[in-house]
């Protein structure tokens, strides 16, 4: 729906979904060009092989077929980044639905619905500067959250990026409307954000987007790969003795080398990315599923090995100042990458974490009762209606 919506009383807006149908279809289209890329390169590299192996003997092949094969296999890593990556992103589950209902969150772990009751009024916008590439001027990020019950949930689906403020600040207006014209009440008085002394529910935390910048430097990569191997077709022409062997074998067979660590490596980067990433809270301890550094793993936290041992820790990323919440075990420290979150600068994000500490511990049983002033304090100065 575009930012005209439909104004409240007249008829019900269709429900806003996130990813949309076009974003879903162009992943599909995607996935279809990078296998029939793999296809086309790979079968061209058999049939450059077999034209070699059926020259006439005692006549070498031209040495030129055999470097187009290995130019052809180069290009090989580009297709199975495409391929496998949007298999990955079809098979996640990510996604967001918002209708009259109020905001449904989708994951591989599960779906969850935040009732408009919930989060009317109870939004902000995160705003950082971020690199568009290298070298290259910064652009202005923003990143939508909403607060439930003390608990900061960061919606994705809704960044907005622009070359200035003002340009960002547009596309925030405009999702804004889109969100805010399926609720069904917005004269509705803003409830107050608050948990009640010991909540009955779990407390979920979790990560809704993969850290999408760790798939940069593989993309990178994948386009070094035919670098390389024209530098080394172009070093062979300063020599004529290579012939068959070299042209046919040694090059292409190393380049097939390569695609296959490629393969590997982007099947492992993609599993680590899109791994559901969680934390649960409850009274019986917490649970930590998912990305853990730059590995992932799965934790059932007593709370006797979760008291105490708490650390507020922040990571500068791409997109920003992330605040982490870390668990000192005295095996490893586990990090609770589900409650991670993005923060505009390096003390907000260590307030941030603070914060997630605080909550985390307010469900240990044997933590004292806290009072409304610490539920308060969590919601950030500028958290309003937008």
């Amino acid at each position: 729906m575009s930012a005209g919506a439909v104004p409240h009383g007249q008829s019900v807006p269709e429900p806003l979904v996130h990813p949309t149908g076009s974003t879903r279809r162009l992943t599909l289209i995607s996935l279809i060009l990078s296998v029939g890329s793999l296809v086309f390169l790979i079968g061209g590299v058999i049939g450059i092989e077999i034209h070699g192996a059926q020259s006439v003997p005692g006549r070498e092949p031209s040495s030129s077929w055999g470097m187009l094969a290995a130019v052809l296999l180069s290009l090989v890593p580009l297709g199975l980044y495409g391929a496998i990556r949007s298999t990955f992103v079809l098979r996640s589950g990510l996604g967001m639905r918002v209708d009259d209902g109020g905001i449904h969150l989708y994951s591989a772990r599960g779906s969850r619905t935040l009732s408009w009751d919930s989060v009317r009024g109870h939004f902000d916008v995160i705003v950082t500067r971020v690199r568009s590439l290298p070298f290259v001027h910064k652009d202005v990020f923003m990143r939508t959250v909403v607060i439930v019950n003390g608990n900061r949930i960061e919606l994705p689906w809704l960044d907005a990026r622009g070359e200035g403020k003002d340009q960002a600040n547009e596309q925030v207006r405009r999702h804004a409307v889109d969100l805010f014209a399926r609720d069904p009440s917005p004269e509705t008085s803003v409830r107050p954000d608050r948990l009640s002394p010991r909540s009955p529910d779990p407390l979920l935390m979790e990560q809704l987007s993969p850290n999408g910048y760790w798939s940069l430097p593989a993309l990178y990569g994948c386009f070094a790969v035919p670098v390389l191997v024209v530098v080394v077709q172009l070093l062979s022409f300063l020599w004529d003795g290579f012939g068959y062997a070299f042209s046919y074998v040694v090059v292409p067979g190393t380049v097939a080398f390569v695609d296959a660590c490629a393969l590997v490596y982007l099947v492992v980067l993609f599993s680590w990315l899109y791994t559901p990433t969680y934390v649960v809270v409850e009274p019986s301890g917490v649970t930590v599923r998912g990305r853990q550094g730059s590995w992932k793993g799965e934790y059932s936290l007593h709370w006797d090995q979760v008291r105490g041992q708490l650390e507020a820790r922040v990571v500068r990323t791409t997109l920003g100042w992330e605040a982490q919440v870390v668990c000192q075990t005295g095996d490893r420290d586990v990090v609770l990458t589900g409650a991670s979150l993005l923060a505009a600068d390096e003390r907000s994000a260590r307030r941030v974490a603070r914060e997630r500490i605080a909550l985390i511990s307010s469900y240990d049983p044997a933590a004292p009762l806290l009072g409304e002033e610490f539920y308060s304090s969590m919601r950030l100065p500028s958290s309003s209606s937008k």
